[in-house]
């Protein structure tokens, strides 16, 4: 498969504005130098809207993407789950030190 980039054009034709792909290799090399033809914006634009939403946001790849953000909250979780386990054990030991000292 042949690698070549794709620009965007714009042209007004009788008081309406038309944009377009064309080829890369256009502006570089100008007319002929490329085999494929003018690509309507909006519909190339919409045609891979539509390819991302059938191939990759299916709903195989949004349930796996949901349980690698719940794993990835659990592990989060779990880690602050520690610090404030820590903190609490320590809050207790200040508060038993603070009642000893009254004493």
């Amino acid at each position: 498969m042949r690698k070549t980039s794709m620009a965007t054009r714009s042209r007004t034709l009788m008081r309406a504005k038309f944009s377009y792909y064309v080829c890369g290799n256009l502006n570089k090399k100008r007319a002929g130098s490329c085999p494929s033809r003018y690509f309507n914006s909006q519909k190339f634009e919409e045609s891979v809207i539509k390819a991302i939403r059938e191939n990759i946001l299916t709903e195989e790849h949004m349930r796996r993407l949901v349980r690698l953000v719940n794993e990835e909250i659990d592990g989060n979780s779990k880690h602050y789950q520690d610090k404030l386990k820590a903190v609490l054990e320590e809050s207790e030991l200040t508060e038993k030190e603070l009642f000893l000292a009254a004493l």
